[in-house]
């Protein structure tokens, strides 16, 4: 991963979350690529549901499984150890169950590959994080599939962002949606925080509202009269939302999101917010600290690898890096 000058990118911080823009973009291999370089540290890994299977589920091709060193603190189910084939001391058993099990914190000790099935609740994930914080200086949280929106942002100090050709057969429509991610990331922390007791809150001069619903009707039914100033959501926004804001001319005001993975929209919708002169702020700003892509996709939308880099490295200041060490491997990422 070009000497992995991420790893000095990544020093400041103690728990980074890695999530991919889709299935196939290099997630578990960027996860790989920085625990085979980070040999001198002590790391602990979890993710938010399943991860590490044998066959992804929906292309039914191998998948590259987690792979630990000796020493690794790993936050799993007693089920998928077994399955992983490894050796460990049982450090902690918690209180937290999954699908497949309760979760237990293990020391891995010998080298091998592991499935790794991790809390999926908010109050879970903090729990987890906060217990292998005492056995490691490094966390890693691997998310699942299509969860780009981590279950407790705040327990996350810094994300790693994967893309590569599985997000889109044209490499200019990937670098436009991975730019609009990016940009995300750089929203100012709001200085008017209140708490969130409703999907939907609308702020005036005078008066704050609240919508049990996350819709323009909901926020209608209350007949705001006096000029809206804010507008606080829970959880992502929608593209309905956003063309409620468009039919109905909701504009000149402060949209407050949780954290920068709740706008995970269409770029075409981020202009919109631009035109309908939107403010943008977050309750959680988060350090977006490196990019990573993968040219190869198993739907065979493969593409010129240096050139998919420089067009990356062209649309952001972010450092942008190849998850791959050889152009010539083509293999199935996560």
């Amino acid at each position: 991963m070009n000497a992995l000058n991420v790893i000095n990118n990544i020093k400041p911080y103690a728990v980074i979350g890695i999530i991919g823009l889709a299935k196939n973009t290099g997630k578990t291999t960027t996860l790989n690529a920085l625990i085979t370089r980070l040999q001198k540290e002590t790391i602990a890994i979890t993710s938010i549901g399943l991860d590490g299977e044998q066959i992804d589920q929906m292309t039914y091709l191998p998948k590259p499984k987690i792979q630990v060193k000796k020493g690794s603190i790993v936050a799993t189910t007693t089920k998928c150890l077994k399955q992983s084939q490894l050796d460990y001391d049982t450090l902690e058993t918690t209180s937290i169950k999954t699908a497949i099990g309760r979760v237990i914190i293990v020391k891995i000790k010998s080298e091998g590959n592991i499935v790794v099935a991790g809390p999926t609740t908010n109050s879970d994930l903090k729990k987890v994080i906060e217990k292998l914080k005492k056995y490691a200086n490094k966390v890693f949280v691997d998310g699942a599939f299509n969860r780009i929106t981590f279950a407790n942002i705040e327990c996350i100090d810094g994300i790693i962002l994967a893309t590569g050709a599985s997000v889109h057969a044209q490499m200019e429509k990937t670098v436009a949606y991975t730019k609009s991610i990016i940009d995300s990331f750089s929203f100012e922390q709001t200085i008017h925080p209140i708490p969130l007791q409703a999907p939907l809150m609308a702020q005036t001069k005078s008066d704050i509202y609240f919508c049990k619903r996350k819709t323009i009707a909901s926020l209608n039914e209350k007949a705001v009269k006096d000029t809206l100033q804010t507008l606080y959501l829970k959880g992502a926004i929608t593209s309905s939302l956003i063309d409620g804001f468009i039919k109905h001319n909701y504009q000149h005001f402060t949209l407050v999101l949780e954290d920068a993975t709740k706008l995970l929209i269409p770029p075409k919708y981020h202009t919109y917010l631009s035109n309908l002169a939107i403010n943008i702020e977050v309750l959680k700003a988060i350090k977006l600290i490196a990019v990573t892509i993968n040219p190869f996709s198993p739907k065979g939308n493969h593409y010129q690898a240096s050139a998919f880099l420089k067009a990356m490295q062209n649309a952001t200041r972010v450092p942008v890096y190849n998850v791959l060490e050889s152009e010539a491997k083509y293999e199935t990422y996560t």
